[in-house]
């Protein structure tokens, strides 16, 4: 699809994050994104990494639910 878009002389914005809980600043964050370009393309931190980075406790969301979360969002492509 990030082809198919670029062929088609899309801008592509590429943007990544744990997005564990999902919350309002997320959403915000993304929308100005959006607004960067033609195209969003968001990256979903795995659960290892989130551990590493946010410590043993983490993620409260595994990361099939995050990235449904994101995915969710009607302006993330």
């Amino acid at each position: 699809r990030v082809a198919n878009a670029k062929n088609l002389g899309k801008r592509i914005v590429i943007t990544s994050g744990v997005f564990d809980l999902l919350h309002e600043a997320h959403r915000e964050y993304l929308q100005k994104a959006k607004l960067e370009g033609d195209y969003l393309v968001v990256l979903v931190e795995s659960d290892a990494r989130t551990k590493e980075m946010k410590g043993s406790d983490r993620p409260i969301w595994n990361q099939e639910k995050r990235k449904a979360a994101i995915q969710a969002l009607g302006f993330v492509d």
